[in-house]
């Protein structure tokens, strides 16, 4: 008998499970990366160009979609590209894509495609079989502010616009009411400082800091004036047009009366370094 030959049948024999074992483990491994990578792949941001959102939103069924600009005279841009990202890393959902938009100004928004529509940035909006749902709202505090809202609004059924126009009707307070009038006063003051740049300083964020501050004093208020627009942006005729119109009036009436510019016409300098002075004066 060739007894070395049978040692190494039975030593074969008692390495079979060790080595079945060692396979399967191996195999699980690799499965446990599978599903890692394809994890990490739902918590990235990808990168679109203005030409190439409307597309993305009707490709996927969950989406949510920064939009933001780099541009330093945007004081709520600047990190809102970082905490968003940090957020999707953190806690992204199972089934969601999500995607950001930059383009350099940020007042010179790029024409985009139906369904998608933008008023201000930045901006994270809700798509759910390539319609519309909802804003989560502009820059929040912390990446888990941003994210617990975005949350929120996709577990909400989106609603029909009319149905949309009449929850909102119930919802005018005199919180939102203070909220549209700064939402008016960013717009109407934060577009003429934009003009004196251009002017008088060749479009240097001269007056970026000012207008920074008083948006950092009245955060809360533009807060909610913000995402009461937003929340409106896909109906025709909201409950929030007629307050927001006059609003915007009598911010114009002021600029007019304080500092003597008329918006959409250039003011002197004396004019602009007047108004970029006398921001908590509205």
């Amino acid at each position: 008998m060739n007894r070395p030959f049978n040692r190494r049948m039975a030593a074969t024999r008692l390495r079979s499970p060790q080595l079945i074992r060692a396979f399967v483990s191996s195999i699980l491994l690799m499965a446990g990366m599978a599903a890692s990578t394809l994890a990490m792949a739902e918590r990235t941001v990808t990168e679109l160009q203005p030409s190439e959102v409307a597309a993305f939103v009707r490709q996927h069924p969950k989406v949510v979609i920064q939009f933001t600009s780099p541009d330093q005279r945007c004081g709520f841009c600047i990190g809102a590209d970082e905490l968003f990202t940090q957020g999707v890393a953190q806690s992204g959902k199972d089934g969601w894509k999500y995607a950001r938009v930059q383009w350099p100004r940020w007042k010179e928004m790029p024409a985009l495609a139906p369904p998608v529509k933008v008023t201000g940035v930045p901006d994270h909006q809700i798509y759910e079989g390539g319609a519309y749902k909802g804003s989560g709202g502009g820059r929040a505090k912390d990446a888990a502010s941003l994210m617990a809202s975005i949350e929120n609004l996709g577990k909400r059924p989106r609603p029909t616009a009319s149905a949309a126009a009449a929850s909102k009707a119930a919802e005018m307070t005199p919180e939102i009411r203070t909220g549209l009038r700064f939402y008016a006063m960013r717009k109407v003051l934060g577009s003429t400082l934009h003009a004196c740049e251009r002017q008088h300083h060749d479009s240097k964020p001269v007056y970026a800091d000012q207008l920074h501050g008083w948006g950092g004093s009245h955060a809360a208020e533009l807060k909610l004036g913000t995402r009461a627009m937003l929340s409106v942006m896909s109906v025709d005729k909201h409950p929030f047009m007629d307050e927001e119109a006059r609003q915007t009036g009598l911010v114009r009436s002021n600029l007019v009366k304080l500092v003597g510019i008329v918006e959409g016409k250039p003011g002197t300098l004396e004019q602009c370094d007047k108004l970029a002075d006398s921001l908590n004066k509205f």
